[in-house]
């Protein structure tokens, strides 16, 4: 009986993972970003924390746009696209949302707490 409640529970929370991240989204590291600001490659960098901890610190050159309110960009598809926020969490969700809507070079920096390099304040 031990048995068969441990292999439920295993099913159970491996199928609630699986339901987490739909889609492997590719990382990116903090020292790959920087390179790309300072050589001026185009792409865009998308802060998805509210509008508050935007204004508190951001890294430069990034533009705001809350996870919330992702779904409902207009970027160009074929952009590539950086989005961080604070740890890690809300920047999986907001990746895994613009790969669902078409967007085909998304990357995932993470949380800002890992950013060692210059950031910005409103």
């Amino acid at each position: 009986m031990k048995k068969i409640i441990i292999i439920f529970m295993i099913l159970f929370l491996v199928g609630c993972k699986s339901e987490e991240v739909k889609f492997k989204i590719p990382s990116i590291t903090s020292s790959e970003v920087n390179r790309m600001l300072t050589s001026n490659e185009e792409f865009t960098l998308i802060d998805v924390r509210t509008k508050a901890e935007y204004e508190s610190e951001h890294i430069k050159d990034a533009i705001n746009i809350p996870v919330e309110e992702i779904e409902s960009t207009t970027l160009d598809k074929d952009t590539k696209i950086v989005v961080y926020c604070q740890s890690g969490n809300r920047s999986a969700k907001a990746a895994q949302i613009l790969i669902e809507n078409g967007y085909g070079n998304v990357y995932d920096l993470g949380g800002i707490i890992g950013w060692t390099y210059e950031t910005e304040r409103e």
